[in-house]
């Protein structure tokens, strides 16, 4: 059996630093996922991480809810792996809502995934297949960082600087989300 650890968030740390937190998991090991099974004839939906150590994932779990899985490889040199997944639709809005004024990379999946679950279940099939084609090609392996310092000399190129306060700057509710 499989002790899970929980973590103990200070009481003075503002929501808005956990849930940037948040965000910052998402962008590095998270997934946000829709694709078509021809098998079941349904979308699916997916958003969720997997990490080899479970404090995250249980800290995750008890902010946000969902699901936690645990595997144990059959190779004993392979780590054991944690998964957290969220299933509910109100949960995934929530959560979505909470991490997206924080998001960088998985931005656009995220408001995509919005878009996804806020169209009717049985019907606007067109509609969610061009949403899986998108998924597709945002979330395509290989290369995807391009720079346009290429030509400029090694002692000039510096690293950029976030600059702003997403908060103030951002006002994000769910009637406010276009794709």
């Amino acid at each position: 059996m499989v002790e899970y650890h929980k973590l103990t968030i200070p009481r003075k740390e503002p929501l808005k630093h956990i849930h940037a937190y948040s965000a910052g998991i998402m962008d590095g090991e998270g997934s946000f996922t829709v694709s078509y099974s021809p098998r079941w004839k349904a979308f699916i939906g997916d958003i969720g991480f997997a990490m080899t150590k479970p404090e995250i994932v249980n800290l995750f779990h008890q902010l946000y809810g969902g699901h936690i899985s645990h595997s144990v490889p059959k190779n004993p040199k392979h780590a054991e792996v944690y998964r957290w997944r969220i299933h509910s639709i109100e949960k995934r809005k929530k959560f979505i809502l909470a991490i997206l004024p924080y998001l960088i990379l998985k931005r656009e999946q995220a408001l995509l995934f919005l878009k996804f679950v806020d169209l009717p279940r049985n019907w606007a099939t067109e509609e969610r297949m061009k949403i899986v084609e998108e998924f597709h090609r945002l979330n395509k392996r290989g290369r995807s960082l391009t720079t346009n310092m290429s030509n400029t000399e090694q002692s000039v190129k510096i690293e950029s600087d976030l600059i702003g306060d997403y908060e103030n700057d951002l006002q994000v509710t769910e009637a406010s989300i276009t794709i």
